[in-house]
């Protein structure tokens, strides 16, 4: 009788500790997920471990239990740690992508505004685009685009993400190729310009870029096609 009072105690444990593991790893989730994505890798381990670990004690509950044949409680805790313990896991490996994939959306939308900002500057300067030397600047003073709009949502500081195609400085905007690359996505830095040196391939995003073209869509570029895009050089011409 002692002997099953003493395990009964024991799974009991064991199933709450289960269930505080799969809490860690669900409030983990949140608390890391404003983490730089530098550190993702670090932070799918943590949560990796919370999820095995909570498994692990899943799985020596439920052998107690239909060893001792003990009370169902212990099973319901289990079952729910189990619960947000997979939860962790798919968060892991699918979300990932999934906020990927919505940040990617975020910042189509900050180049579809900056797009719009650029045609009524241009409206009101003889049809020209901004200098490259300084078009944040122009920009932010002539319209009412914010700076929060230059900033990407996947960068993890909070610095300008585009840049201007610098092949474009001093031209009108009637006199441009439709697929003429006007903004695209760089490391970082204020009235940033040049060309597809300065183009991020693969480092904010894995699968591509942002570009924003002349005749003012936003496209995704999958990773390594930035110099095949038209820039407006010699070359591309």
């Amino acid at each position: 009788m002692a002997s099953e009072k003493t395990s009964n105690f024991k799974t009991s444990k064991l199933a709450i500790a289960s269930l505080i593991f799969a809490l860690l790893g669900v409030l983990l989730i949140y608390v890391l997920s404003e983490v730089c994505e530098l550190y993702r890798i670090i932070k799918s381990c943590v949560l990796l471990a919370t999820s095995i670990i909570t498994i692990i004690l899943v799985v020596l509950v439920v052998s107690k239990i239909k060893k001792y044949r003990l009370n169902l409680k212990g099973v319901l805790l289990t079952i729910t740690g189990l619960v947000f313990a997979f939860y962790t896991i798919f968060f892991v490996f699918i979300g990932p992508r999934i906020r990927s994939v919505s940040y990617r959306m975020l910042c189509a939308q900050n180049l579809e505004n900056l797009g719009k900002a650029i045609l009524i500057y241009a409206n009101d300067n003889d049809d020209k685009y901004p200098s490259s030397s300084n078009w944040c600047d122009l920009l932010i003073e002539h319209t009412d685009v914010t700076k929060e709009q230059f900033i990407c949502p996947l960068s993890f500081w909070p610095v300008f993400s585009y840049g201007f195609n610098k092949n474009l400085d001093g031209l009108q905007v009637g006199d441009v190729p439709p697929n003429t690359v006007v903004l695209f996505e760089i490391e970082g830095g204020r009235n940033v310009s040049g060309g597809p040196e300065l183009m991020l391939d693969d480092e904010r995003d894995a699968y591509g870029t942002n570009v924003l073209h002349a005749d003012f869509h936003v496209s995704f570029e999958p990773k390594g096609s930035k110099t095949s895009l038209n820039w407006n050089d010699k070359k591309s011409d």
